[in-house]
């Protein structure tokens, strides 16, 4: 578990290893690793979520709590704050900064959840395509479909049910643009994320996005499927999971 955290530190951010001169012990392990994981490896494989946001009825008609605000922040020296913010909670590196000015450079902006003025949770809207990072890979978004991703609540604003409000937030303002439709993916490992968007009525998987390698050779494949988000909770995943 260390040598993985270490390995995506390095890979986030090339200079943790001058700010951490100690990771050096573990880069013979890291690298035999990838030369592993270049021949053989599991595949990495991301969940695409489809919801219609005329179908989530009590999430629309939830009210922003009194104390919260919501505003877009659409530049990168805007978000700046809030990713240096970020940067120290997470340990994320500077990288986190020129990746974030990319997604305004194309476009891209953010949907900001403030309470009693500090900001609380944030979420990446995209409204021409979908980046599966950890797949490579990039699909376009049909019409009236909007692309949700990177969200993050701050450290201590957790555990307060603020998401819900937030995405409640964004269907309202998205539909107010003329949107129907939301694309948003999910790893099946991370359960406190499935279980949260399916109790937020985010229900059907329609894609199946996924990374691996054999050989030496990268084998990416985007699969269409229909099945319900609950069969990625605890014991229930399908045979999609394991493939």
């Amino acid at each position: 578990m260390r040598s993985l955290h270490i390995r995506e530190a390095l890979k986030a951010d090339k200079t943790a290893l001058l700010r951490k001169p100690w990771y050096i012990f573990y880069l013979p392990g890291l690298a035999f690793s990838a030369l592993r994981n270049r021949l053989y490896s599991p595949a990495d494989r991301l969940y695409l979520t489809e919801t219609a946001i005329a179908a989530c009825g009590p999430l629309i008609n939830r009210p922003l709590p009194e104390d919260c605000g919501f505003s877009l922040v659409q530049s990168a020296e805007g978000f700046e704050p809030l990713a240096r913010r970020r940067m120290e909670e997470d340990e994320v590196g500077p990288s986190y900064l020129r990746e974030a000015a990319a997604r305004f450079g194309q476009g891209d902006y953010a949907l900001l959840l403030a309470e009693n003025g500090r900001p609380a949770a944030f979420v990446f809207i995209s409204e021409s395509r979908a980046d599966f990072r950890q797949a490579h890979t990039r699909l376009a978004l049909p019409p009236g479909c909007f692309a949700c991703y990177d969200t993050y609540a701050f450290a201590d604003r957790r555990g307060k049910g603020l998401y819900t409000s937030l995405m409640a937030q964004t269907f309202r303002h998205m539909q107010a643009k003329g949107f129907h439709t939301m694309w948003l993916w999910v790893m099946a490992h991370n359960q406190l994320s499935v279980k949260v968007h399916f109790a937020l009525g985010i229900g059907r998987v329609v894609k199946v996005v996924s990374e691996r390698y054999r050989g030496g050779f990268r084998i990416r494949r985007v699969e269409e499927v229909d099945f319900s988000l609950a069969e990625l909770i605890d014991g229930r995943q399908g045979r999609l999971l394991h493939a």
